[in-house]
């Protein structure tokens, strides 16, 4: 018998939400959603808004003779976004999908403030028509995939 050796790889997270066991922040502004977080720490095994170990997670119970429950694996939930609030959804859990802008609050600081404040903040701007294409093409993808 082989053993084989699980090689363990970075996670990404875009950010971390501003308060513990929480999503991150998204508000929708006109066709934008304005997104922000904390910089990620990678100190949790297990963060849900961790993309690659969510998708790891996900890809172990797609093993044989597991039951199959992926409902919650970031591809599955993207391709299944049928809806703004699904999609808006998904930026909650894993942040954007394509920025028009991302900065940090050194760079800008934010409204009211004339001074950045720690810990470190992240934002972006997300065009809610320029994510309903990209899942449109990911779904197209995911189609032709199965």
């Amino acid at each position: 018998m082989k053993n084989v050796e699980h090689k363990l790889f970075p996670g990404f997270q875009w950010a971390e939400p501003l308060h513990a066991g929480r999503e991150l922040q998204v508000e929708q502004v006109g066709t934008e959603l304005h997104i922000s977080g904390l910089l990620p720490r990678y100190k949790g095994e297990n963060c849900p808004t961790d993309l690659i170990r969510q998708y790891d997670i996900g890809a172990k119970y797609r093993a044989v003779g597991k039951q199959r429950t992926t409902g919650d694996s970031p591809e599955t939930l993207f391709a299944n976004a049928d809806t703004d609030d699904k999609l808006v959804a998904f930026v909650r859990r894993f942040g954007p999908v394509v920025a028009k802008d991302a900065y940090t609050n050194f760079e800008k600081p934010e409204k009211g403030r004339s001074e950045p404040r720690l810990p470190l903040r992240l934002f972006a701007v997300q065009d809610i028509r320029e994510l309903r294409n990209e899942h449109v093409i990911f779904r197209s993808a995911m189609d032709l995939m199965t």
